[in-house]
């Protein structure tokens, strides 16, 4: 009985994951190369899954990508567009009425080449809109990047698809979202806590810190930076967990044919601040021979992360005291030979990782054009069981090492939190401001308040339960932007952090005490 309770829980939770994510429902795959007009081999296919198994469709149109794509659905699974960074293309694969060329007097042929280097997203409380986030890229010179530094500059662009009959029409473009020179690689997006807003997590192009910023039906919002440890000037990977908990990236830094390695970054994310919390991190080899490509990408239910790594691919398990000790090779590169140009043959390794809507996991190949793709089968089961398939499909044309780029569109608001619903409002008669952050929440011991009003610095600190009454106060003076309260003698529940400036503003803010 229990086991057909599990199964009818999970069948429950798998139909109505398809449902919440049909914006996802088509990804593609091929690229075209400009110079191959006539190859079929050269042109593109794309992944349905609205059929189960995945149904794989031939595309007979040379859309140009290389490494990264973006593409979205209606809410019913229908294909709108396709983005390759360079052009956005409509739903019958042409140049959508206004789309062409966002990189002018660039020689982007193939789209733009960096990973993850721009994303379509819904545009939030605009009906039949969507936002197309990327960014004028730059080579800067340092002293320790005496070859040139890539960066970018972010944009994005607006897109009205009830325009030219459904084809989609660009409205507005060119709309700087920062001045910060941001790296050029690694977008990605999650939900809001509210359920309807987008986070963006952007790092500096050389220093260590990221910038955080919300997409809201007013347009981007800068949210704040945040310092933070991270390793920098490699091709990463980056994503968040499906529940929206985790923030992830995989990097492979250095310069070929040595000089290289490769490191995993895990960071706590908080939906409603969009703070990241303490970096867990590894580097699998100090050897400069053994800097290895690869990607990252969690089961649905985020129990599991999993890094591809050239020839293996390794599972983490997420509830683990120690995550990243929590390591087991899943897989290791078969010895699989593919098809490439002109009769010669290349090693079918791993790259790029993505959870698919049917909740299994994709893997392109890395380094060359191939027409294979890797399937973890069973991402939701620990070690071996989890059944990753080298190989195991065969596309109808060559992918150059493209893994698109979409967002995890089945997470919905974070209920419980103090941000699961618009615009709250925590007391009836006190004000809210955006410029005090309280982080993590839920918290277990020590809640951290970020004042980055000036003002609020000197101050009144007071801790009070749904009752109304007060268990803590202190007066805080100091020029800091940050003070840690610890709360572990709390009991579970919800509780509001009242902050009362010298300037008689006061200010309220909610927190979830939870071990």
């Amino acid at each position: 009985m229990l086991k057909k309770i599990y199964f009818v829980s999970c069948f429950c939770l798998f139909y109505l994951s398809m449902i919440a994510q049909k914006e996802g429902n088509v990804w593609f795959f091929g690229g075209g190369d400009p110079t191959y007009p006539d190859s079929a081999h050269y042109k593109s296919c794309r992944l349905n899954f609205e059929s189960n198994p995945v149904n794989i469709e031939f595309v007979p149109h040379i859309l140009p990508f290389t490494r990264s794509n973006s593409s979205i659905c209606d809410k019913d699974g229908n294909f709108l567009c396709l983005s390759n960074g360079e052009n956005i293309y409509n739903r019958d694969y042409e140049v959508m009425e206004g789309g062409g060329d966002f990189y002018p007097n660039a020689d982007y042929f193939y789209g733009f080449p960096g990973i993850q280097g721009f994303i379509l997203l819904p545009y939030p409380g605009h009906e039949h809109q969507l936002v197309h986030l990327y960014g004028r890229p730059q080579v800067i010179y340092t002293s320790d990047a005496p070859n040139g530094a890539l960066a970018y500059y972010p944009k994005y662009a607006t897109l009205d698809m009830e325009e030219n009959n459904g084809r989609g029409k660009v409205i507005n473009r060119n709309i700087a979202v920062s001045s910060d020179t941001l790296e050029f690689t690694c977008i990605t997006a999650t939900k809001h806590g509210n359920g309807r807003d987008w986070w963006i997590q952007a790092a500096h192009y050389r220093e260590n810190k990221f910038y955080r910023y919300l997409l809201d039906p007013n347009g981007f919002q800068k949210k704040g930076e945040q310092a933070i440890e991270m390793k920098k000037l490699g091709i990463p990977q980056g994503l968040y967990s499906p529940d929206g908990k985790w923030y992830a990236r995989f990097e492979w830094h250095g310069r070929l044919p040595d000089s290289t390695f490769s490191t995993i970054e895990l960071y706590p994310f908080d939906r409603c601040s969009g703070l990241l919390g303490s970096i867990q991190e590894k580097t699998y080899s100090s050897n400069p021979l053994e800097g290895k490509p690869g990607g990252v990408a969690f089961s649905a239910s985020s129990r599991y992360m999993y890094v591809s790594r050239w020839d293996t691919i390794f599972q983490y398990d997420m509830q683990a005291p120690n995550i990243l000790g929590s390591e087991v090779v899943v897989a290791a590169f078969d010895g699989f030979w593919g098809d490439w140009d002109n009769g010669n043959k290349v090693p079918q390794r791993f790259y790029s990782l993505m959870l698919g809507p049917d909740e299994k996991i994709y893997c392109c190949v890395s380094n060359y054009n191939s027409k294979y793709l890797h399937v973890i089968n069973n991402p939701e089961a620990p070690g071996i069981a989890c059944d990753v398939q080298q190989h195991s499909i065969q596309l109808p044309v060559f992918n150059e090492y493209s893994m698109p780029n979409n967002p995890y569109y089945g997470l919905g608001k974070w209920v419980g939190s103090p941000c699961d619903t618009i615009n709250v409002v925590t007391t009836n008669d006190l004000p809210v401001s955006d410029k005090i952050i309280v982080f993590p929440n839920p918290v277990q011991d020590i809640v951290h308040i970020q004042m980055e009003d000036r003002d609020l610095q000197d101050c009144r600190i007071s801790v009070f339960d749904l009752t109304g009454r007060v268990l803590q106060e202190v007066l805080i003076d100091h020029s800091g932007n940050q003070y840690d309260l610890n709360t572990s003698q709390y009991a579970n529940g919800v509780y509001f952090i009242r902050m009362q400036p010298k300037n008689d503003r006061t200010v309220t803010k909610r927190f979830i005490k939870s071990n």
